[in-house]
């Protein structure tokens, strides 16, 4: 039987980077696509060295598992242990439901990244069915109330000295903090948050509220941050607000 490497290399590395971008867009990370084409590589690599005999050892499954550990931890860049194991769980899980449709499907290797789309669309129809929801929030602040529909998002895990945040457009965020101006004068309530969420990471600028009331449960002193890009959505809220 002969084999030819650069397809083995074509088709190791479309379904590496395929499955890691959905894995990827599961959990909100922010695709950095350098990290994505090198973790591919590796999957590519992999593929084609299990061919030459003192390299067998890669196809063996401990082994495999091992490299594909490192392929998730190279493609999302974690900040704690409890993201890498959850991001290397949903990449595992995306391989056996992108294998198993190939599989049911009758799909060739070559045909199989044809499912990427489908896959894609129905992952991210399920997470905005299931992940996120609207709800009812008030936020106060010096003597403002305001009163919007919010976006409820389980991965919205950021916190600031303890307390929760919450995002919003800038539209929304001025309104509360009035004059711009004004806005900068107020050294206590300002503050600059680092924040990795909704497919996002950098440093936001936010205040401090008075309170936030979610379903008639008060979170004093939450803050709430703006993107410099503005957001569909008026309000994010964290996840352990719901």
């Amino acid at each position: 039987m002969s084999v030819y490497l650069d397809i083995a290399f074509f088709v190791n590395f479309i379904f590496d980077a395929e499955i890691l971008f959905l894995m990827l867009t599961v959990t909100s990370k922010k695709i950095t696509y350098n990290r994505l084409f090198f973790s591919a590589l590796l999957g590519g690599l992999q593929g084609v060295f299990v061919f030459f005999p003192y390299f067998r050892i890669l196809s063996l499954p401990p082994v495999s598992f091992l490299v594909s550990f490192f392929m998730v931890f190279l493609a999302v860049n974690p900040t704690s242990i409890k993201e890498l194991f959850g991001s290397y769980l949903i990449f595992l899980m995306t391989a056996f439901l992108l294998g198993g449709a190939m599989s049911f499907l009758k799909f060739k290797a070559v045909f199989g990244v044809l499912l990427i789309l489908p896959l894609y669309f129905g992952i991210m129809k399920t997470r905005k069915k299931i992940i996120r929801k609207k709800i009812n929030v008030t936020l106060f602040y010096k003597g403002k109330i305001l009163e919007r529909d919010a976006v409820y998002d389980s991965c919205n895990m950021v916190f600031y000295f303890g307390k929760p945040v919450i995002f919003g457009n800038k539209s929304l965020f001025y309104e509360i903090v009035g004059d711009r101006q004004m806005f900068l004068n107020r050294e206590k309530d300002f503050c600059l948050v680092p924040y990795k969420c909704v497919g996002k990471s950098g440093i936001a600028k936010g205040i401090r509220l008075d309170k936030a009331v979610v379903s008639d449960k008060n979170f004093d002193g939450t803050i709430f941050c703006c993107f410099e890009d503005n957001l569909t959505d008026e309000v994010i809220l964290n996840g352990i607000m719901v």
